[in-house]
């Protein structure tokens, strides 16, 4: 383990059976924090990811669930709880997309398009609400949505200012619900290309070193996007 910076820190890692959920997974445990590798298509790197935190010293358990099904992600934050005695952090990894169908954006209103995209976003901060009653810390909690602009570009959102805007819009009911609680809820743009910084971003992100701070859409560099 390089560094004690989240040390006592549970985290539940969302799709860590991918990319860039694994880098987040393995740089959150080098900081010193545990970790609970969620998966949902492969198990085989849900044990690689398992095995690389083992190896610096960290504990990580992987739990398997489909992010989209409720019923999943309530037992998921049950098991995670039990396991693990709460989480204080989760990381919602979107890590993966879908091809834009034709006529995607052309095709329909200003106001569908816009509501699908956001509803879509929507649905990926939904591990959060399955392990809202055991999140719990002296300094709050939090959730941070990691997003890859690229594949958003992909699905059909045409360019990193847009992504921006509507994960803006995304987030916003979503941190004022959970202000009341200390819970801190940020984002991060990321490049497939690079999921170590993307890593490395959601870490600082999660540190105690930039004091309470919520409703924050930064780049992978650190920046604001």
């Amino acid at each position: 383990m390089t560094s004690s910076q989240l040390a006592g820190r549970i985290a539940l890692v969302i799709s860590a059976d991918e990319p860039a959920g694994s880098a987040v997974a393995l740089e959150l445990a080098r900081r010193g924090a545990t970790v609970a590798a969620q998966y949902n298509a492969s198990f085989e790197a849900a044990k690689r990811v398992v095995r690389g935190i083992e190896e610096v010293g960290a504990l990580a358990v992987a739990f398997k669930a489909d992010p989209q099904d409720r019923a999943q992600l309530a037992a998921l934050g049950r098991k995670v709880c039990g396991a693990l005695g709460g989480v204080d952090l989760i990381v919602v990894c979107c890590a993966s997309g879908r091809a834009a169908a034709p006529g995607y954006a052309t095709g329909r209103t200003t106001a569908e398009w816009a509501e699908t995209v956001r509803a879509d976003l929507l649905a990926r901060l939904a591990p959060l609400r399955a392990a809202l009653p055991g999140m719990a810390g002296p300094d709050g909690a939090s959730l941070i949505y990691l997003a890859n602009a690229a594949m958003l570009a992909a699905a059909g959102i045409p360019g990193p200012w847009l992504t921006c805007a509507v994960l803006g819009a995304a987030m916003t009911q979503v941190v004022t619900e959970l202000a009341a609680a200390k819970v801190q809820v940020n984002a991060v743009l990321a490049d497939a290309a690079a999921p170590q910084e993307a890593a490395k971003a959601v870490a600082r992100l999660a540190s105690a070193d930039l004091g309470y701070l919520t409703g924050a859409v930064v780049a992978a560099g650190g920046r604001p996007a």
